[in-house]
């Protein structure tokens, strides 16, 4: 079986009224329970349009109630996002981030952004909005919530020049530099050309994406000095992955996030379940492809 590549980077430059945009897919918010209230798809696709020509800032305002449309935000506005789509399958909004190049590059974390999008990374991003709450808690997906959001009205979107995620992150299939190849979201993977071939005491990084819920509290510093051995070395220390009808991320949640970041298709692993046991990982991912339905399980 040949292995193909996994991610890809779709960014474009764009010449537009005498200025130059870097224009990179995205998905700023989906279906799912954020902090403690939950965004149902209904809600978002009835203001679907509301969003197109949205700000893009780099991180959140804290003055103004946290809005950039006043004549003077506390933030750098570097952009903004159009060409809003609703994907049914996975409940998503994408579509496009228009960054100015020419203002980006005038602020130092501007310039990590735009550097990043152009090495293909895919970065954090966080929603701004006004919405009514509608007090009704509950349970989605098996994450509880204490309210509901309805009526959206968009402020901005923000972009993260660091390791800070969002509500909805990039693990949970949001960020910049996303399109349909990278849906990720609990590991459904129907729209990957191909998933890489078993290697003995590997599992592929698209299998454990959706999993990787919690990168716990590293600096930017110490993620810094990750991606430089992950990058010179790849990922060589194993994932720990408990499999027990569902699969679970012991440790190695940030070794998952990078291997994401640097397009790399496979990770080594050491499979356990509930009693801490070995697990065969062959059976594992066997298990794993069947449940995807890819049609070429023999």
């Amino acid at each position: 079986m040949k292995i193909h590549t996994l991610f890809t980077n779709e960014s474009r430059t764009v010449n537009k009224d005498g200025k130059q945009f870097l224009v990179v897919p995205g998905v700023p918010v989906q279906e799912q329970v954020m902090n403690t209230y939950l965004l149902p798809s209904i809600e978002i696709e009835k203001q679907l349009l509301a969003w197109n020509g949205t700000p893009v800032s780099i991180r959140h305002a804290q003055e103004n109630g946290g809005s950039v449309k006043v004549p003077n935000p506390d933030v750098p506005i570097i952009g903004y996002f159009y060409n809003t789509k609703w994907d049914p399958a996975t409940k998503r909004m994408l579509g496009e981030y228009w960054i100015d190049e020419g203002q980006a590059l005038q602020y130092p974390d501007g310039q990590t952004i735009v550097n990043a999008i152009k090495n293909g990374q895919i970065l954090e991003t966080s929603t701004a909005y006004w919405a009514d709450e509608d007090m009704a808690g509950g349970t989605f997906n098996g994450r509880k919530y204490k309210t509901v959001h309805r009526n959206l009205k968009p402020d901005h979107i923000a972009i993260f020049p660091d390791d800070q995620s969002g509500a909805c992150s990039v693990h949970d299939g949001c960020g910049v530099n996303r399109n349909m190849k990278h849906n990720c979201d609990q590991c459904i993977h129907k729209n990957y050309e191909s998933i890489p071939e078993y290697e003995e005491g590997y599992l592929p990084t698209a299998m454990l994406i959706g999993y990787a819920m919690n990168k716990g509290s590293r600096t930017k510093e110490e993620m810094d000095s990750m991606r430089s051995m992950v990058k010179e070395h790849g990922i060589t220390k194993p994932v720990w992955v408990q499999c027990n009808g569902s699969y679970k991320i012991l440790d190695g949640n940030h070794r998952v996030y990078l291997a994401e970041e640097f397009g790399i298709e496979q990770i080594p692993v050491r499979t356990v379940n509930t009693q801490l046991e070995n697990v065969d990982t062959e059976a594992v991912y066997r298990k794993w492809l069947h449940e995807q339905d890819q049609g070429y399980l023999k």
